[in-house]
């Protein structure tokens, strides 16, 4: 996940984030061409996935690849999710910490800067709210619900519990090696991330697909 600042310029191999930071994508033994770029920059808040193509320079080997971006949003906003963790940066480790006492709360106003910053492999962007700076995941400022992705059949690696839009648990498990249907594109719902499953009976945690 990426932020780009409003109306700037946009190619998705070489971009600059919202902070200035340039982003260059490569691969050294793969080929990259661009399949999809949705991207406008003139669109607010908007927030798009990329798709690239990839070919293997030694066996020929053709894969896709993307990453989504987000248009920085304008103004103060409020907040989709349910509890979107607030992080604040260890000056000592460098590292983004979250204290679960200490959360956004659904519907809180907050207000994105163009400030970015990828820590650790995770992009977080600094948040203004009530008179505090702090760090949000980038991902976190997406409203997903509102990014569409394709169906896929995906394998259950281990017994997966199903929870609400809310996170929590519902009675129903789905067993390991089971395939089930989801939406291409993950939720972040709280601190996890979730797929939703197209029958719309809930959402299972990626991790127990994924890894």
């Amino acid at each position: 996940f990426f932020q780009v600042a409003r109306g700037a310029k946009f190619d998705p191999l070489d971009f600059t984030g919202s902070d200035g930071t340039e982003y260059k994508i490569t691969a050294p033994d793969y080929d990259l061409s661009v399949a999809d770029n949705p991207v406008d920059t003139s669109k607010a808040g908007s927030s798009s996935t990329v798709k690239l193509n990839a070919t293997n320079k030694k066996t020929g080997k053709k894969m896709t690849v993307s990453y989504t971006v987000l248009i920085s949003p304008k103004g103060e906003r409020q907040l989709v999710h349910g509890y979107m963790p607030r992080y604040y940066l260890n000056p000592k480790t460098k590292l983004a910490e979250w204290f679960s006492s200490d959360s956004f709360h659904n519907k809180t106003k907050i207000l994105a800067t163009n400030d970015t910053k990828i820590i650790d492999g995770t992009s977080y962007t600094t948040v203004k709210q009530d008179g505090r700076d702090s760090l949000m995941r980038t991902i976190d400022l997406i409203d997903t619900k509102a990014v569409t992705g394709k169906t896929v059949t995906k394998k259950v690696m281990h017994k997966a519990i199903i929870y609400n839009d809310k996170g929590k648990a519902i009675s129903k498990t789905i067993p390991t090696f089971k395939k089930v249907k989801v939406n291409s594109v993950y939720q972040s719902i709280g601190s996890q991330a979730y797929y939703k499953l197209v029958d719309k009976s809930g959402y299972i945690k990626v991790g127990n697909i994924d890894g």
